[in-house]
């Protein structure tokens, strides 16, 4: 990259000019970037690097008055930004990138990101948030990364919350306590692939809770011990090639699959005749005496 000692160096150009005349109004590089940013104010408890803004740890409680909306990247984390309202993002449509992990968040309200239309990857994880509640997460047509792992409080998911999602590929809600899934719970993720919602609370999976996820490819459900679901919550996902739960019988639902675990063992397979649970009970004790 070209350099001007002193001097201010024009992007995509050898064309160098006096710093006094950087935002003097006058346009003097080729592209006009001297003329850029000339009104933006970097907040006080952030360090800024052109549009990217990082405020981490800076004992916010509430967003910098002074923040362009002309911002690319906001890096929140490690505050105490815990109330989020339905327009406090609304003037950040050039937002690509939204840092919130670790600000004590406990509830989004529905549409809370709709305008961030630009924004392509969410972090919310480590949060306290406990219910997602529908319409959440509508207008974030091109998000590609959405992050809920560690909300420990998070015990509900309203039919409809990944409405707006259609490009989303990974959905990780790990280390939560969801308890139930409902039908439709991830409707609207048509391009899904993979899904992780190990260490919850998970007991009853609703026969069309996975209903719409038309090209998942990998489902993990493992450290959901209480885990209770029937082969018909799993026939319609025709592309699924990888399944992890905590009991054999589930790859029992899906045997045209390859890669499903755990594996079978001398008293799990699909066609042993100690399915019966007293049976069961009957053998472990007959081989335990």
């Amino acid at each position: 990259m070209f350099r001007c000692p002193g001097l201010y160096s024009c992007h995509g150009s050898m064309t160098c000019i006096q710093m006094s005349n950087r935002c003097n109004g006058i346009r003097e590089c080729p592209q006009g970037d001297d003329e850029w940013l000339c009104d933006f104010s970097c907040p006080s408890e952030c360090k800024c690097t052109g549009l990217v803004i990082l405020c981490p740890n800076a004992q916010l409680t509430s967003l910098p008055d002074n923040l362009t909306a002309q911002a690319r990247k906001l890096d929140c984390s490690n505050n105490s930004l815990s109330t989020i309202n339905s327009s406090s993002f609304d003037a950040f449509v050039f937002l690509g990138e939204l840092i919130l992990m670790r600000n004590g968040i406990t509830h989004l309200p529905p549409r809370s990101f709709a305008q961030l239309r630009n924004l392509y990857l969410l972090d919310l994880s480590f949060n306290n948030l406990v219910t997602l509640k529908e319409f959440t997460f509508m207008g974030l047509g091109n998000l590609l990364s959405l992050n809920l792992k560690g909300n420990s409080l998070l015990q509900e998911i309203e039919p409809g919350a990944f409405l707006g999602l259609a490009q989303l590929p990974i959905l990780s809600i790990e280390h939560a306590r969801v308890d139930e899934l409902k039908a439709d719970t991830f409707h609207g993720l048509t391009e899904l692939q993979e899904l992780y919602l190990t260490h919850n609370q998970l007991g009853h999976v609703h026969s069309e809770a996975f209903a719409s996820l038309d090209s998942l490819k990998n489902l993990n459900l493992t450290e959901n011990l209480d885990l209770s679901m029937t082969s018909s919550c799993l026939r319609e996902l025709h592309e699924l090639k990888w399944l992890s739960t905590d009991k054999y019988k589930h790859c029992c639902y899906v045997p045209q699959i390859e890669n499903c675990y755990p594996p079978p063992d001398e008293f799990s397979s699909c066609e042993d005749l100690m399915s019966n649970a007293v049976l069961k009970a009957f053998l472990w004790t007959l081989g335990l005496l």
